[in-house]
């Protein structure tokens, strides 16, 4: 059996990396094939660990993700067809640096919002909803925690807090059609109609043409092709007729 680690950087004498090695060799011991994988290796150890573009970081029958800090790791991973095995190393909470290091304080809100996206992978929407709910109270300016919220909250069917959260992200960007539409979706699925038609409003008043061309083809608002109020929306905007009659001689 392969069973591969992974870490986002491998450093001689740092924790992490030194624990992984460690497990590394027990599994060889075991039997089994295992090598270790990082996106940033020193040079200290480029022959003792493998960098993450190599082919053979994908092809683990098992891979233990040792999850710290936010990395292309974390998508990569939930995208794995392989045995998973996530091995948390504990994230600052990012309150404690935000008197310090608004670097820091950054990262440590990344890396909460990654690991929620992980739970939400595994169907525990409950702990992911509140993983997302500290990200966004660490980092309220941070609109992308509020359509992850949405989407975790929506797959859980709270479809309540799926659409408020897509208000507060609206509230930050509002001129995004494609998320008025997502919200106006989300409204019609609990029977919101009124509210789904202002939501589609608002989509075609700042996504113009674009936005009306979707309508037209997302089946979601099916129900609403009776609806003349949709029907205008969705229509497209004739264009105005070119007057071709240039007082020539003869016309």
């Amino acid at each position: 059996m392969i069973i591969n680690q992974w870490v986002p950087a491998a450093h001689a004498g740092d924790a992490i990396g030194d624990s992984a090695r460690r497990v590394r060799g027990l599994l060889r011991r075991m039997g089994h094939e295992s090598e270790l994988y990082a996106l940033t290796v020193d040079d200290d150890v480029r022959d003792d660990v493998r960098r993450f573009s190599d082919p053979g970081a994908q092809a683990g029958h098992i891979t233990i993700f040792h999850f710290a800090v936010p990395s292309p790791m974390t998508s990569a991973f939930a995208r794995l067809r392989g045995g998973r095995v996530l091995q948390y190393h504990n994230v600052t909470p990012a309150h404690f640096f935000a008197p310090y290091s608004p670097a820091l304080f950054r990262l440590a809100s990344l890396a909460r919002t990654e690991l929620a996206s992980l739970a939400g992978l595994r169907g525990l929407w409950t702990q992911a909803a509140t993983l997302y709910r500290e990200a966004i109270a660490a980092h309220p300016a941070e609109p992308a925690a509020y359509l992850q919220l949405a989407q975790t909250c929506n797959d859980a069917r709270r479809p309540d807090v799926a659409t408020e959260a897509l208000r507060r992200y609206l509230s930050r960007d509002p001129l995004n059609s494609r998320i008025w539409i997502e919200l106006a979706a989300m409204q019609l699925s609990v029977n919101q109609a009124n509210d789904a038609l202002a939501s589609l409003t608002r989509a075609v008043e700042v996504g113009g043409e674009a936005a009306r061309a979707v309508l037209r083809v997302d089946r979601r608002f099916a129900r609403l092709l009776g609806n003349r109020r949709f029907v205008s929306l969705a229509q497209p905007v004739a264009s105005p007729v070119m007057d071709l009659n240039l007082g020539l001689p003869g016309r």
